[in-house]
């Protein structure tokens, strides 16, 4: 009998969050004209997914890299969250679960921290905090990038 293929079911039953890290952050300020400019930006964010599988695939990573040209600069700020499986191994997840698991599950832990990092750094070089707008589940997805099954 075939085993059944693991679902984003099977996978939240067997992981657990590790932690979540700002892996790189910064902001470059070209223009001082407008005092409130940070306030006032239009947020028109550009964002990249990556992952990653430990060495020995009982875990994966799932980062997020956000970059915002606007005025009065350019921000990035990349997040990453890291998880670890119990049973299964990273490998063996397939395609349509991860990708899953990174839309409902990922993103949703990610993005409060892409927000905070970007006020506080966007406060202190800009000297106003650019606040991002809510994203709401389903508002923000990606495709499973290549490579995350090595």
């Amino acid at each position: 009998m075939p085993e059944q293929p693991i679902t984003v079911q099977d996978l939240l039953a067997d992981v657990s969050l590790l932690a979540i890290s700002t892996t790189a952050l910064s902001a470059e300020r070209v223009d001082i004209a407008s005092e409130n400019a940070a306030e006032e930006a239009a947020i028109d964010p550009d964002y990249r997914l990556m992952t990653n599988a430990r060495d020995d695939e009982s875990g994966f990573r799932i980062i997020l890299e956000t970059r915002i040209s606007a005025q009065p600069g350019n921000i990035g700020c990349t997040v990453q969250a890291e998880y670890g499986l119990e049973a299964l191994r990273a490998n063996e997840v397939p395609a349509d679960a991860m990708e899953e698991f990174i839309n409902n599950v990922a993103l949703m832990s990610l993005l409060p921290f892409v927000r905070q990092a970007i006020a506080d750094i966007t406060l202190r070089v800009f000297e106003a905090p650019l606040m991002m707008p809510i994203i709401k589940r389903g508002d923000l997805s990606f495709g499973l990038p290549d490579g995350v099954q090595d």
